[in-house]
């Protein structure tokens, strides 16, 4: 259908200007001393559900020596939050933690010594589960709100893709659209959030949702059955050490 294609035509992308004032941002921050490892478009915009008048949510990975954890900044337009490598190590890769990795899976900038494809690949479908499209499901399923179905379909659609493709994609409408999947509640959701006229959904509009989200999850759940790849800590060991070679003994 029309709406369809020109929701998917939508280019809600940071132009290579925004990403340079990302990178000025962190820079002036840190005082020029930390080492931008990736940048990556997140949030609404890269969702898929957004306008131009929206701001940038930016996440990423750094190095500074003996910092360990998070760095934020921001101005109008613009929010930016980046976690050190050795919380990358210690925290999202020990704990699996695959919301947060998914988040750094539309990177616009990747330091050429990072490898960045290993990281990508130490991912299992362990990293994953249905706590998150349940949680989102639940508080639709009682307040109706369209951002949180909207929140649903991505907490489901962004991992079934990577578990599919072994890659990211963050927009829910080009994974739809990849996957052969046909879901109305992602178009009459983002109508209702962000449409030209925004409104409340309707009652049938509602359980529509409600029962093509619990189909979905339905799909996500076999799909994370269907895997018996687990966390390989050898793997994540020679990762970590490789970081260290490149970026220091200190991670």
């Amino acid at each position: 259908m029309d709406t369809e294609r020109k929701i998917l035509g939508l280019d809600l992308e940071p132009t290579e200007e925004e990403k340079e004032r990302v990178k000025k941002l962190f820079l002036e921050k840190t005082q020029g001393k930390a080492k931008i490892i990736l940048m990556s478009h997140t949030g609404s915009r890269a969702f898929g559900w957004s306008s131009k008048n929206y701001d940038f949510d930016i996440h990423g990975y750094f190095h500074y020596p003996k910092w360990f954890d998070y760095v934020h900044a921001g101005e109008d337009g613009y929010d930016l939050n980046m976690w050190s490598l050795g919380h990358l190590i210690n925290m999202e890769l020990q704990y699996k933690h695959g919301t947060t990795i998914a988040n750094m899976g539309n990177p616009f900038y990747i330091d050429k010594d990072f490898p960045y494809d290993e990281l990508l690949d130490l991912v299992t479908p362990d990293f994953f589960s249905l706590d998150e499209a349940d949680m989102e499901l639940y508080h639709f399923t009682k307040y109706y709100f369209p951002r949180q179905a909207l929140h649903c379909y991505r907490a489901i659609l962004v991992p079934l893709y990577f578990l599919r493709k072994r890659k990211f994609v963050l927009n829910i409408y080009k994974i739809a659209d990849e996957l052969g999947l046909t879901l109305k509640g992602i178009y009459l959701c983002r109508d209702a959030y962000i449409g030209e006229l925004k409104r409340n959904l309707t009652k049938d509009e509602r359980d529509s949702i409600v029962f093509e989200l619990t189909h979905l999850r339905g799909v996500f759940e076999n799909e994370l059955k269907s895997h018996v790849e687990r966390f390989d800590q050898q793997k994540y060991e020679k990762f970590c050490n490789k970081l260290r070679e490149i970026y220091g003994e200190d991670l």
